[in-house]
């Protein structure tokens, strides 16, 4: 009986506390460092879709001041929403980069050219996409 215990106990399959110990370490200190990047990867694309829509914005406003040869925000700044009367854009459009912000549409007389700001809730700006910049 005694011999087929050790026998047992011998022939063990399977890891040790130790390796399970160290594995689960290694896969902290991966998780640490992956999170944060991931994170920082998705706000960066949310501010480069942000970019994108207001690339859009300005184009669509620089349409409708040819058409009508009117300065669509009366130098005031005012969100693109209220300022614009282009259907596309009336519901109201939010950064992703932040829900609570706003794009805001400014008209320079002196560069003849279009602006959007893009801020957050507070009405700090986060970005600023100028017409013909890339992005």
């Amino acid at each position: 009986m005694l011999k087929a215990i050790s026998k047992k106990m011998k022939n063990n399959k399977g890891f040790t506390l130790i390796e399970l110990i160290v594995v689960l370490a290694v896969l902290g200190i991966i998780a640490a460092i992956a999170v944060p990047r991931f994170t920082g990867v998705q706000q960066e694309t949310r501010l480069k879709a942000d970019l994108a829509t207001a690339s859009a914005i300005v184009k669509a406003a620089r349409l409708e001041h040819t058409i009508t040869n009117v300065d669509l925000t009366d130098n005031t700044g005012e969100e693109y929403s209220g300022a614009v009367s282009i259907s596309y854009f009336e519901g109201g459009i939010k950064p992703q980069s932040d829900t609570g912000g706003t794009f805001h549409l400014v008209y320079n007389d002196t560069t003849d050219k279009y602006s959007v700001e893009i801020r957050d809730a507070s009405g700090t700006i986060i970005d600023t996409y100028v017409e013909g910049e890339s992005f």
